[in-house]
């Protein structure tokens, strides 16, 4: 049996019971202090200022190991919970690290919120391209926003997401769900990751060639996808004005966006890759062109 562990930050609301089974082999469980300290090679940690030191109790740095900088390593270290992924002696250890990715994106395309750099183990005495206890990364941090807390109407949903992304794996999905994972992330700068986000939504909302006044367009079918009748109009405007902070940015190299329209541009991003997700079949010319108010 080869198991690939994974440490999360991650609160979860009281009703919630751990382990919790996202399929029969993934699951979120308990992360208890024994386990977090065998799991990072610590025996010893003193933080003193800005600095710290520690005692590789396994003889592993995990700073060498996973390329773990300061914030990140003592932020997971305190970890109460972790994913785990479980297979066969026979499965490869690569299998195992996707489902890992798959249930990274599945958490951020859920919701808004940190839930830590994925860090993960293998252990098992098979392991394949891996050698028991070595030590992979997720390829994209991950960590941003604030405390990722899982609530009990959170899980049918997150089930959901993470079975249809196990499943899509034709390149536009692929591609979109990556760079969403990199525009919620702290690996980019504001106006870099507002670049990401519209081009997500171009993506979805003008696939193929597209022609005519393309901020109509987008803004349109935006709101017509993702709004009611009510607030339509009123979100079209609110779209148009981001697509025109958009062009800005692009043709002036000025950086216009404000925190709040940021986090508009992140929701309805996240908001349109889960429509994608369960209606990919609304997402293509034919359909977006009937569109209309």
């Amino acid at each position: 049996m080869k198991i690939f562990i994974a440490p999360i930050l991650l609160k979860k609301a009281a009703s919630i019971k751990f382990p919790l089974f996202i399929d029969k082999d993934v699951l979120i469980r308990d992360f208890p202090i024994e386990e977090r300290e065998k799991f990072f090679g610590v025996e010893e940690l003193e933080i003193k200022g800005a600095g710290a030191t520690h005692k590789p109790a396994l003889g592993r740095d995990i700073f060498r190991e996973a390329f773990v900088v300061g914030y990140d390593y003592f932020s997971l270290l305190r970890a109460e919970n972790c994913i785990e992924i479980k297979g066969s002696d026979e499965e490869s250890p690569h299998i195992l690290q996707e489902k890992m990715e798959f249930m990274n994106r599945a958490l951020k395309i859920l919701k808004s919120g940190s839930a830590g750099v994925l860090i993960g183990k293998f252990f098992g005495e098979r392991s394949g391209d891996f050698p028991a206890g070595a030590t992979t990364s997720s390829g994209i941090n991950p960590l941003y926003g604030g405390s990722y807390i899982l609530k009990k109407y959170d899980i049918l949903e997150l089930k959901s997401i993470y079975h249809i992304i196990s499943k899509r794996k034709d390149e536009k999905t692929t591609m979109l769900l990556e760079k969403f994972i990199l525009a919620v992330s702290k690996n980019l700068r504001k106006h870099m990751r507002a670049l990401e986000f519209f081009s997500i939504l171009e993506a979805l909302y003008l696939p193929g060639t597209e022609y005519g006044e393309l901020r109509f367009k987008l803004s349109h079918r935006i709101a017509k996808m993702m709004f009611s009748k009510a607030k339509r109009y009123e979100n079209y405007k609110e779209v148009k004005g981001l697509y025109d902070k958009r062009c800005i940015l692009v043709h002036q190299s000025k950086d216009v966006f404000t925190d709040e329209e940021l986090q508009k541009l992140e929701d309805l991003t996240r908001g349109s890759l889960k429509l994608f997700l369960n209606y990919p079949e609304f997402f293509v010319t034919d359909y977006l062109e009937k569109l209309f108010f």
